[in-house]
């Protein structure tokens, strides 16, 4: 949150970091010179006078330091991101310092220094404090890198610490980390192809802890990105959280068995469905459905221009739908510019350089193949977006297509994994 007040006295601290903002939100470097003038200014202060009138100066220090680490992410400059992150975790508290750690490892990952963001993790899961979920990270890690081969002894070394944490393996903390550890081999099996070994693994997380039913909406949703179909129609039954969500992957899948027919029933069905008074839970399977089906009244592209035009904040998602919507009818123009909003988002987050591959499967459903070639700079490489260098994937006739998350239809591979 902002610590600037509305109107702020002119040359003062909150007029040099409101001005940064403002620079920033045009994407104007301008605003990093002053970012560090405030950064490096008011670092050299002692922490009595940055402390003084609650926090006043500290929180000016905080904010500008925070907002210049996510505008050198935004512009890729990892290294000075990096050097600033040091920075701050000195003035946060111990109970946030670990997720900054883990958000330089990603940093470390974008930076093209994936070797050093394994090595810092598996350094921080071997000090004598750390928890399972520690290795845990390591093990997803290595997974998003594409690593899953190398994993064994990372699961070695879990299974090593639930032996010598756990005397008693029935007691419920016991059975839940042995949950957690057979959900990530469910995931490394899904990732070598062995689809079979994934599902029992997913069972026995599942009967260890039932919380661990949540895995499955994010295993079928893998499983789709693989090609594995069937197995994933069979998966999908068991989720009972979400019906707008199983409904909308089960017309995907069909639509691209070439069942068309049976795909637009049951996408009529979302788009027909009354949200209620929690129209976040299925909006997202319900846009991504009329898309599907052509958006012929424009009522997708309608809801997401209002979504934005309350609130320019959403997540970039929401602005990556919406550059979909426009892509359906033509408009590269406002196609490229919402993409161009989700990516710096990604950016500027640690999310990544690009947006995720998993979304790009929307454009090459229900995009024009010209379109395609202009707009598939923003997204990850993947075997479909050299297909689109090279051969333009056929559009989709008469229905358009989603967008994806490991709940929501929209989302990244590392939160489907």
């Amino acid at each position: 949150m902002s610590t600037t007040a509305e109107s702020p006295v002119k040359g003062s601290w909150e007029a040099l970091l409101q001005e940064a903002q403002r620079l920033a939100t045009n994407q104007n470097d301008a605003a990093i010179p002053l970012y560090v003038k405030l950064v490096t200014r008011l670092q050299k202060m002692s922490k009595i006078q940055r402390y003084a009138a609650d926090k006043r100066l500290q929180n000016i220090y905080m904010q500008a330091a925070i907002d210049l680490h996510s505008y050198y992410n935004m512009r890729e400059r990892y290294d000075e991101a990096l050097a600033l992150l040091e920075q701050i975790k000195d003035e946060v508290d111990q109970s946030e310092r670990e997720q900054w750690e883990l958000h330089g490892i990603s940093l470390l990952k974008l930076a093209g220094r994936p070797d050093e963001a394994i090595a810092k993790l598996q350094r921080m899961a071997e000090l004598p404090n750390s928890d399972l979920t520690t290795w845990g990270d390591l093990l997803i890690t290595l997974v998003q890198l594409g690593r899953p081969e190398q994993t064994d002894a990372v699961l070695a070394k879990m299974d090593a610490w639930l032996a010598e944490q756990h005397e008693d393996m029935t007691t419920p903390g016991a059975q839940r980390d042995a949950g957690y550890v057979a959900s990530l081999r469910s995931m490394v099996a899904l990732e070598v192809g062995d689809t079979a070994a994934a599902l029992d693994w997913l069972d026995q997380a599942i009967a260890l802890d039932p919380e661990f039913k949540n895995r499955i909406p994010q295993t079928y949703i893998r499983m789709i990105a693989l090609g594995n179909y069937e197995p994933a129609l069979q998966l999908m039954r068991r989720d009972k959280q979400a019906p707008l969500r199983t409904d909308f992957w089960q017309a995907f899948i069909y639509f691209h068995q070439d069942e068309k027919e049976k795909a637009k029933l049951i996408w009529e069905r979302v788009a027909r469905q009354d949200l209620g008074d929690e129209p976040a839970a299925g909006l997202m399977e319900q846009l991504l459905s009329r898309f599907y089906l052509g958006d012929p009244e424009g009522k997708g592209l309608s809801t997401l221009l209002s979504i934005l035009n309350e609130d320019t904040s959403q997540y970039w998602g929401v602005y990556m739908l919406t550059a979909l919507g426009w892509a359906m009818r033509g408009n590269q123009r406002n196609a490229a510019s919402n993409l161009e909003t989700a990516m710096m988002q990604r950016r500027a987050n640690g999310e990544g350089r690009l947006l995720p591959a998993e979304s790009w499967r929307y454009f090459v459903d229900l995009v024009s193949p010209e379109l395609q070639q202009e707009l598939a700079r923003f997204f990850e490489p993947t075997a479909d977006l050299q297909a689109a260098d090279e051969t333009p994937a056929p559009v989709a006739e008469a229905e358009p297509s989603p967008s994806a998350e490991a709940a929501s239809p929209v989302g990244d591979a590392e939160a489907d994994a």
